[in-house]
């Protein structure tokens, strides 16, 4: 279902129609994209993500997570979590924003660290979502 409306609502941004939002989506894609929502995966088991921690990219402080949880299907039952990610290039304000394929390249072009409780840890960042499509690690179970 919400890939059947992502796709309609790609297909209304290409022609006329008319939707709510649209002239704002028009804008942001005019002005390229500045930042983007991410998956990571926390490489210590020992760790739990609440949202709020600290995301960093070859140490710098690059944005937070929105929410933390276990991945009981992906990541092994280890902490997973999303997040707004702006790559170090856009930091500064009057940077112009990317395509997507160049936001695509910059976000995933870095090592990626988890401020939790205070300490840095390892995690691996994902551009889509982290899901398991066929529910082959339920039926491993």
């Amino acid at each position: 279902m919400l890939l059947w409306l992502a796709a309609q609502s790609v297909a209304k941004l290409k022609g006329e129609t008319p939707f709510v939002g649209r002239e704002a989506l028009l804008e942001q894609k005019a002005e390229g994209y500045r930042r983007r929502l991410v998956s990571f995966k926390a490489l210590d088991p020992s760790v739990s993500l609440w949202g709020g921690e600290g995301i960093y990219c070859d140490g710098l402080r690059v944005g937070k997570l929105t929410s933390g949880g276990i991945g009981h299907t992906v990541n092994d039952g280890g902490a997973i979590g999303i997040g707004y990610v702006t790559p170090a290039s856009l930091l500064d304000p009057s940077a112009a924003g990317l395509g997507l394929k160049a936001l695509k390249a910059a976000v995933l072009g870095g090592e990626y660290e988890l401020e939790v409780a205070g300490r840095r840890v390892a995690a691996e960042v994902a551009w889509d979502s982290l899901y398991d499509p066929r529910a082959e690690k339920m039926r491993d179970c």
